[in-house]
């Protein structure tokens, strides 16, 4: 008589344990999302990836950044560009938000980089590695960083790299702090000049004038997208203004009012001596563009003054009255 085969001696999977996993793993996973979400700073960028400059420009990129549109920053652009040593892009590539999805992959990589069982450097790396775990393995924080210069550089340089100029750089009139501050951790040698207007003045040339670019909307890809309104106006341009502030004992961050420069037949040189540059008076002095200056109506002086609450605080540290 044959014997019935016996049952498996293996244990069953228990529910206890699944659940206990699952549980440490949704505790892990709100850890990371709060540590995303509290994020400040980014992980430190190699010295070797700027000290490369085997491709890179021979001078410092400079990065043009006005609190918002209508503030004399597209004057500022085309002044730089006359002393022919760097080019600088207008407001690049706005829809695809590049600087601000940058920005977030650099948050993420300073949490990841907190976790070392993530994290693998060239020492650890063998063939050998094929027997381990690494479903979940990550190249360091410092080579992220790394990695995001040089698609900036290489972005907004390459097109140049053949011409007269020697440098690039870049006009932004929308950025939060933390895009600031990534710009000047994977720049540290830039040039930052930074421009703020009166609000209440920006805000009446802008709301007739300025659009942010095309939408995206399938089969409106040529369809301009106006931008109204004073409340977003006014969060952005107290958002950049203060971070401004923050940078002000920085050297390489140059802070400018447009009332103090615009007609100033001198500027073109006093700015040319920071940036180590020979810029154009003439380029100064020609206006390109404007907006025509009418009586304000009920509808715009309403806006005005929700502009004004929204900005009064800030619009003082800068010494205006609105």
């Amino acid at each position: 008589m044959t014997e019935a085969p016996r049952a498996s001696r293996e244990p069953a999977l228990s529910t206890r344990p699944l659940l206990v996993s699952r549980a440490a793993r949704i505790v892990r996973s709100g850890m990371v999302r709060r540590r995303l979400a509290t994020a400040r700073g980014y992980p430190p960028l190699v010295a070797t990836a700027i000290a490369d400059g085997s491709r890179g420009p021979s001078t410092p990129p400079v990065f043009v950044l006005s609190a918002g549109w209508r503030s004399g920053s597209t004057a500022l652009q085309r002044l730089i560009i006359s002393g022919g040593a760097a080019y600088i892009w207008g407001e690049p590539y706005p829809t695809s938000r590049l600087l601000p999805r940058l920005q977030r992959i650099a948050v993420e990589v300073g949490v990841v980089d907190g976790q070392p069982d993530r994290v693998l450097y060239g020492r650890d790396l063998s063939a050998e590695m094929s027997h381990a775990w690494v479903a979940t393995t990550n190249p360091p924080a410092e080579a992220v960083m790394a990695g995001i210069r040089a698609m900036l550089q290489e972005t907004y340089w390459a097109p140049l790299r053949e011409t007269g100029f020697s440098s690039w750089g870049a006009k932004e009139v929308v950025a939060t702090p933390e895009q600031i501050q990534l710009l000047h951790q994977v720049f540290p040698e830039a040039h930052f000049v930074c421009l703020v207007r009166n609000p209440t003045s920006a805000y009446r040339s802008f709301r007739r004038f300025v659009v942010s670019g095309v939408t995206t909307r399938p089969g409106s890809a040529t369809r301009l997208r106006w931008v109204k309104g004073p409340v977003r106006y006014a969060e952005n341009w107290v958002r950049m203004a203060r971070a401004f502030r923050s940078f002000g004992d920085d050297p390489r961050f140059h802070l400018l009012r447009h009332e103090d420069i615009v007609g100033d037949p001198g500027f073109a040189e006093r700015l040319g001596r920071l940036l180590d540059m020979r810029l154009s008076p003439t380029a100064w002095a020609t206006q390109v563009g404007g907006t025509e200056k009418t009586m304000p109506g009920a509808l715009e002086r309403a806006e005005l003054a929700v502009l004004a609450r929204l900005c009064r605080d800030e619009a003082a540290a800068w010494g205006y009255r609105v």
